[in-house]
């Protein structure tokens, strides 16, 4: 966890969730408006072996570092997630079938496609450069 200063400085860097305890490989990670992380893990299924066959996406804490909930898929890779819709309300899931052999192609049929999940939380609207302080 950080904060930066309006010149783009770098400050207060502390150490707010171990990634060690995750059963995968954080990728693609997003933030909600209350400032939580969801972290899908690529190569989940691969590495877990409990949750029958599933991948794994965390939702973790933005404020304690706390697990919050898990969501699991029947797709071996799961590579990112984004918030979309006209109020972000949609969280945007993309998975890979590039590492898959055609055996488990067949099995994953829905992998390499985005899925859209309901969550309820919502994203939240970041402001660039570009936009010089319009809302969004």
């Amino acid at each position: 966890k950080m904060s930066y200063d309006g010149d783009g400085n770098i400050n207060n860097r502390e150490l707010f969730f171990e990634c060690d305890q995750l059963l995968g490989f954080p990728d693609g990670i997003t933030i909600d408006e209350n400032g939580d992380l969801w972290a899908p893990l690529f190569k989940s299924k691969f590495i877990v072996e409990n949750y029958n066959d599933k991948s794994v996406m965390y939702k973790i804490s933005g404020k304690t570092g706390d697990i919050l909930e898990q969501y699991h898929f029947d797709i071996s890779h799961i590579t990112s997630c984004q918030f979309g819709g006209e109020n972000l309300q949609y969280l945007f899931i993309t998975t890979a079938c590039d590492l898959l052999n055609e055996l488990n192609k067949n099995l994953q049929p829905s992998a390499g496609k985005i899925h859209v999940l309901e969550v309820g939380a919502t994203g939240r609207f970041e402001k660039s450069e570009k936009d010089n302080g319009a809302d969004l």
